[in-house]
């Protein structure tokens, strides 16, 4: 029902739009939802509309219009950066060292995926790993260049809170976004969403289930969902 309803409204957004220069976002927690969106979408539009959309994860939202195109005005990526990947040679070797240090088992490996910092650089709890270890963690990203999939909402909430023509350029973009699932927005996306919001350019559909909240280790909770609608 809740797919329905945001396919059906991104529709009427997409006529709202059309022949004009503003797009419509889409964002969605996962790839699979996006994907599912787009395919649905595909299956009723047959012309140029998806020029004017565009369906992706938060993200892969993030990424795109915030972090890539304004990353030289962070100090750590002031000369670009790298996404950091767990498959990558650097990744696996600092994170087996930190373990060894830090006397953790090899199962510890995989939590390190879900270290990613809020607003201010707050660390979401992640019990198999010290505290004391991802600080040391995001300190080496930071040192490097290198982001984490995780810590992209992070970088790119701190560029559009401090530079307000980036949420003011967003804001003139968009004339509408959509989120799906918003009940599993971080306060980093959400930190994101209201940047953009201030400006009154663009108007904002979310749909969400505050009581099926899956991202709580991510510091998603409802009472974001309700700070956002009022």
């Amino acid at each position: 029902g809740k797919t329905r309803a945001i396919v059906a409204k991104l529709l009427h957004c997409i006529d709202e739009v059309t022949d004009t220069t503003r797009r419509v976002a889409c964002i969605t927690h996962t790839n699979a939802a996006a994907d599912e969106i787009d395919a649905r979408l595909r299956e009723i539009c047959f012309g140029r509309e998806d020029v004017y959309y565009d369906v992706s994860t938060i993200h892969g939202f993030a990424l795109q219009n915030i972090l890539r195109p304004f990353c030289h005005l962070l100090p750590e990526f002031r000369n670009g950066f790298t996404i950091l990947t767990s498959d990558a040679d650097d990744y696996g070797a600092k994170a087996r060292e930190l373990m060894e240090r830090f006397g953790l088992r090899n199962f510890a490996f995989d939590e390190f995926d879900r270290i990613q910092r809020g607003p201010g650089g707050s660390l979401a709890h992640v019990g198999a790993l010290p505290i004391d270890l991802q600080r040391e963690w995001c300190e080496w990203l930071d040192g490097n260049a290198f982001t984490t999939l995780g810590d992209i909402v992070y970088h790119a909430e701190r560029l559009i809170t401090s530079q307000p023509h980036i949420a003011s350029a967003l804001a003139s973009h968009f004339a509408w976004i959509l989120v799906d699932e918003f009940q599993d927005s971080s306060p980093g996306q959400i930190e994101i969403l209201l940047a953009i919001y201030r400006f009154s350019r663009t108007t904002f559909f979310c749909v969400g289930d505050p009581n099926q909240s899956i991202y709580r280790f991510a510091g998603a909770s409802a009472d974001l969902l309700v700070r956002f609608a009022t």
